[in-house]
Parts: C-alpha cells; sequence; structure tokens
C-alpha cells in the first residue's frame, strides 16, 4: 500500500518540480524528434527511408526501456556503482556511431558513388565555352 504513504515533511517537496522536469523533457523530445526524423530522411538511401524512419522510432524506444531501466536499478544497486554504469554507457556509446562502422562506411560510399556519378556527368552550360565542352566529349560530328 504504498499509495497511502506519506513521505516526511523533511523529504517532501513542491509538485511543481515534478511538472516543470516533465515540462522540459516534452519540450525537448518536441524539438529533437522532427530534427532526428528530418535527418534519417535526408542521409537515408530512398529506398530504405521508411525503414529508417522506423529504426529511428525503434532506437527511441529503446531508449526509454533503458532509461526505466536506470530507474529500476536506482534503489537496488549503490549509487556510485550505477553512476559508475551510466558514465561508462556514455563513454562506449559514440563508438556506435563512429565513420569506422557500417553505417558511416555505407555513407561514404554513397558520397563517393554521387561524386563519380557527377564527374561522368558532361558540364553543358552555354557559359563554359564550345573548348571546354569539345574536350569533355570530343569533337562535334556532323550529321
Amino acid at each position: 500500500m504504498l499509495g497511502g504513504l506519506v513521505a516526511p515533511p523533511e523529504s517532501q517537496i513542491s509538485v511543481y518540480w515534478l511538472i516543470s522536469t516533465y515540462f522540459l523533457l516534452t519540450i525537448a523530445e518536441l524539438f529533437l524528434s522532427p530534427i532526428g526524423i528530418s535527418y534519417v530522411s535526408k542521409v537515408a538511401p530512398p529506398k530504405y527511408k521508411g525503414l529508417m524512419q522506423g529504426g529511428w522510432f525503434a532506437a527511441t524506444a529503446i531508449g526509454m526501456n533503458l532509461v526505466g531501466l536506470v530507474g529500476y536499478l536506482w534503489m537496488r544497486v549503490p549509487l556510485s556503482a550505477l553512476w559508475m554504469i551510466l558514465v561508462v554507457a556514455c563513454i562506449l556509446s559514440p563508438g556506435s556511431c563512429s565513420p569506422s562502422s557500417e553505417a558511416g562506411e555505407g555513407g561514404r560510399r554513397l558520397r563517393r558513388r554521387r561524386r563519380s556519378e557527377q564527374e561522368q556527368e558532361p558540364d553543358l552550360e552555354p557559359g563554359r565555352g564550345a573548348l571546354m565542352n569539345e574536350r569533355r566529349l570530343g569533337p562535334k560530328r556532323s550529321t
């Protein structure tokens, strides 16, 4: 019967702390989520855009579950050990986003392919001059 228990007066705080905390977390989520979805849709290959956006939401859900795990361990593990676990997790987490990971390597390959496709396209702008176009495409053939 935890709901009927009341904390001693020296341990009680204002309900406004809880309201303001939830307000700040909600505002942060409202700002972060559209930016993340926009970034994912920008860097994902068109073929996998929907899948990658679903992956963004799945990663958010996994993150929320991990936060719940921290709340579960709060009173069960010594506080110093819990903070050490969180610090180690923060140090290790950028490794999953490093350029050497598959996603980073795939992005580099895609940029290289786009660059090579742009180099192969002839530049036929009118202001560039016929000599430049002739060098790239070869001499004009009369028909």
